[in-house]
């Protein structure tokens, strides 16, 4: 059919906000697989060791993609932490590692939280990394 799907989910520094799981898992069953893409993902910047490995490797199985947007991102999560504070952004060198497919996008261009922001692809790369 060639549909595809981008779900914002898991835009939160809460450990327990787990849908990109409940998305793989999806997209495998009914065979979505690339077609599907989870934007945002930062609560994966809160998870544990032991659930992160878990998640990697199914992301890896069901195929599907993630979407970074580290200009949002970088100023929204873990705003309210003490030290250290989190970056709020997706676990993109574990999951490179692990086979995932990883992109940065842009999620604002010209408001309070990209002010400046002219939609440069290079310079959305320079915040992710």
């Amino acid at each position: 059919r060639g549909l595809r799907i981008d779900a914002h989910c898991d835009e939160i520094d809460d450990a327990q906000s787990r849908f990109v799981e409940v998305l793989a898992t999806l997209a495998l069953r009914t065979g979505l697989r690339e077609r599907a893409t989870a934007s945002h993902t930062t609560a994966m910047g809160s998870y544990g060791g032991a659930y992160s490995f878990k998640l990697q490797r199914l992301l890896s199985r069901a195929g599907i993609n993630l979407v970074s947007n580290p200009f949002a991102n970088l100023n929204l999560q873990g705003r309210f932490d003490a030290y250290p504070k989190r970056r709020g952004l997706t676990q993109v060198k574990e999951m490179l590692a692990a086979g995932v497919n990883v992109a940065f996008g842009h999620d604002d261009v010209m408001d309070p939280w990209n002010a400046l922001g002219t939609g440069n692809p290079l310079q959305t790369a320079l915040g992710g990394v």
